[in-house]
């Protein structure tokens, strides 16, 4: 292995991570496995314009239904796929007269969708090793269905819908899956339903909420599949939860967000609510460093693919958030006589337990008192009652059920 580590080759081939990755110039690091953690896998490409080479890499997909990995160079003008160990498989140069600065990219519906963001419009190929164009939509301009320079793209799994963030448009449109337009919201400012340049866009894959990172504004804000507003949290500035002109957004596993902080040269980590998990990286151009990082792509697994386009490559990094545990405390061992029990317990998880919830019989879970150290009024009715006890942590992680059975008598 020379200089790199055999318990990293041994991570990287559970993750299906062959030794190919090594062949692209893998630079890697180890770190422990908390609560909330994350690893640094390694990196593909270098500048050039070769095979596997980067040109100022803007934007980066993951097919699920693939298994691969599509890069888009902003300033190389072209497509390139690879295997999700960085081994190089095709490339596209665009259609129609090409791509004229394109900065982003989505996967889904068999097809590969590109943001030419110059060309103010969209591109779409067929998600198969020859990358083959399939066809275009939008030209220049204010209307439905026109874009003024579309940054990002997305796709809801759920339903197949396409959704673009013009970055001078200020505004998201919507549309289905024959890219017929669907609805639009935004505009310029800086209230909940405006924005400054949203420059990324992603959905969530079990509750379709749409994330926006405006890169100007220094936040990211989220509305259901339909634009509602919701949230938003950030702020320009370099500690955590905040922002220097953030681009690229993923949703992960627990509907994790990870959010390019491209100005402030890494990544940061928040659960679906913006509560800050984990922040990855700083300036520079060794492993564990980013130079401008831009788009950024998550797989189910946390697998993170993030286009760190100051250095030329594409870095892989691993979020990890271990389950949460749940304990009780002198549960009682026998029959009770009152309606009434008090139960209490432990529960942990590096800090970042959030609640606690129990659930007598049939009913629903509850929220009990405390997290680290809890407690909780249960309401017994007559006999044998069933009751379920888990924790969840920020990530949003469920602890496994803690089960008792209690008679009363």
């Amino acid at each position: 292995m020379g200089m790199h580590d055999s318990r990293l080759s041994t991570r990287l081939l559970s993750q299906s991570l062959s030794c190919a990755l090594l062949a692209a110039t893998l630079i890697a690091s180890e770190s422990s496995i908390h609560a909330q953690s994350g690893s640094f896998l390694g990196s593909f490409g270098s500048a050039g314009a070769g095979n596997g080479q980067f040109n100022n890499p803007a934007g980066v997909a993951f097919s699920a239904s693939q298994n691969r990995v599509y890069v888009i160079e902003s300033f190389g003008r072209r497509l390139q796929r690879f295997t999700v160990n960085g081994g190089y498989e095709s490339q596209s140069g665009g259609a129609l007269g090409g791509f004229l600065n394109p900065f982003g990219v989505a996967a889904g519906n068999g097809s590969v969708f590109v943001a030419d963001s110059s060309n103010d419009r969209i591109q779409r190929f067929s998600d198969t090793i020859a990358i083959p164009f399939q066809n275009t939509w939008g030209s220049t301009g204010g209307g439905n269905g026109l874009f003024s320079s579309p940054e990002s793209v997305a796709v809801n799994p759920a339903t197949g819908d396409i959704y673009v963030a013009e970055g001078n448009g200020a505004r998201i449109q919507r549309f289905n899956s024959a890219n017929g337009f669907l609805s639009t919201w935004g505009t310029n400012g800086q209230g909940p339903l405006e924005f400054g340049k949203p420059s990324g866009v992603a959905i969530g894959a079990t509750t379709g909420q749409v994330y926006v990172a405006d890169s100007i504004q220094h936040r990211v804000k989220r509305f259901d599949a339909s634009g509602t507003f919701q949230m938003q949290w950030g702020g320009e500035g370099a500690t955590e939860g905040q922002f220097q002109n953030p681009v690229g957004i993923g949703i992960g596993p627990d509907g994790i967000v990870v959010v390019a902080d491209t100005g402030n040269h890494r990544v940061q980590i928040f659960n679906r609510d913006g509560i800050f998990l984990l922040a990855l990286g700083t300036v520079g151009a060794g492993p564990e460093q980013f130079n401008t990082p831009l788009g950024v792509a998550v797989t189910a697994s946390g697998l993170i693919y993030l286009a760190d386009s100051g250095n030329n490559r594409v870095s892989i990094l691993q979020y990890n958030n271990a389950a949460p545990t749940v304990a009780v405390r002198a549960a009682p061992r026998g029959p009770v006589a009152k309606a009434k029990l008090s139960l209490r317990g432990s529960a942990t998880d590096e800090g970042t337990v959030v609640r606690v919830e129990v659930k007598v019989g049939k009913g629903a879970f509850q929220t009990a008192v405390g997290t680290n150290s809890w407690r909780f009024a249960a309401r017994l009715k007559k006999g044998r009652n069933a009751i379920e006890i888990r924790s969840v942590d920020l990530g949003g992680k469920v602890s496994a059920v803690r089960k008792l059975s209690v008679t009363r008598s």
